[in-house]
């Protein structure tokens, strides 16, 4: 009964997340938007037919970058195979750690992080919100001279 529930009302859930990227990017805000397909190997891809994948759309912000990497919040938009590591992979900012679609030789666990999320209670409807501290992995691929986009940490949604 419960499971049903939260089937029900899936596509309201709030679900945001902490990615380490591979360089700093240009525009400090904004969202990539594609369509995704598997391919060989279980890899996704964006194509340009929209018959052939998924609408996708990843919405992201820098909050912290040092001189070879950007923490970013990333709202999915949409929720699909590998997105996120798709997104910036293809946008020339592979996730730290990601040896499928980044570099191939990496040091650490992959550079995301499931951060919070927020629904409703299954039966009585009052909001629910639970969030978990940033990975201490993150901050050990952050220079000590960061260069803060952000005084304050990432607003909850």
């Amino acid at each position: 009964e419960i499971r049903e529930k939260f089937v029900e009302q899936w596509k309201e859930v709030k679900k945001n997340y902490l990615a380490l990227a591979h360089g700093s990017l240009k525009t400090k805000e904004g969202t990539f938007e594609s369509y995704l397909a598997e391919g060989e190997n279980f890899t996704v891809k964006s194509v340009k037919n929209p018959e052939e994948g998924k609408h996708a759309i990843t919405k992201y912000k820098v909050i912290k970058e040092s001189s070879k990497y950007s923490l970013l919040e990333i709202d999915l938009l949409t929720g699909r195979k590998n997105q996120i590591r798709v997104h910036f992979s293809e946008n020339g900012h592979p996730l730290a750690g990601d040896t499928k679609y980044g570099r191939k030789k990496a040091k650490g666990r992959l550079g995301l992080h499931a951060w919070n999320i927020k629904f409703k209670h299954p039966f009585n409807k009052q909001d629910m919100y639970f969030e978990t501290k940033i990975p201490t992995f993150f901050q050990t691929f952050m220079d000590s001279e960061t260069k803060p986009i952000e005084e304050s940490k990432p607003k909850k949604s």
